[in-house]
């Protein structure tokens, strides 16, 4: 998604799951938004926040880095403020990310999460590929549960 068009759905909030120095399979680094994005976002008289909660590319977080994840999204959410998730490629720890969510708001059981995940990117051009992408990921999404 182009950075206008987050500015424009009125996203209030991105997380990204990438690590700072993050490069792709060619060992070109990600070309870093935040600066450009405020600037859009300050044009449009919207206020926006970028942060960081890194999981490593193909990984997962610990359970209680997942919670803070997850406790950012639900307070971001309690203010009314839109959130936009992306890692790099947008399936694996994004997928993570989201399908521990629905499972966390009870939207989805462990039986049901990936289908569901699934149809969330019908008309996704890389439907194809799956989100989560790797085994470890699409175990931790079907088994995720809160401890209290």
């Amino acid at each position: 998604m182009k950075l206008s068009g987050l500015v424009a759905c009125g996203i209030g909030r991105v997380i990204t799951l990438m690590e700072e120095d993050e490069r792709d399979w060619l060992g070109k680094p990600f070309i870093p938004y935040g600066s450009r994005l405020h600037a859009l976002a300050a044009a449009a008289g919207r206020p926006i926040e970028v942060v960081r909660h890194p999981i490593r590319d193909g990984g997962v977080p610990t359970p209680e880095r997942m919670r803070i994840i997850l406790d950012d999204i639900k307070a971001s959410h309690a203010r009314g403020t839109p959130v936009y998730v992306h890692c790099w490629g947008g399936k694996g720890r994004t997928g993570t990310v989201v399908g521990c969510f629905l499972m966390r708001c009870g939207m989805a059981e462990s039986e049901s999460v990936l289908d569901m995940i699934d149809r969330m990117r019908r008309e996704d051009p890389k439907r194809y590929d799956p989100s989560p992408e790797n085994d470890r990921q699409r175990e931790m999404v079907t088994f995720w549960r809160e401890r209290s």
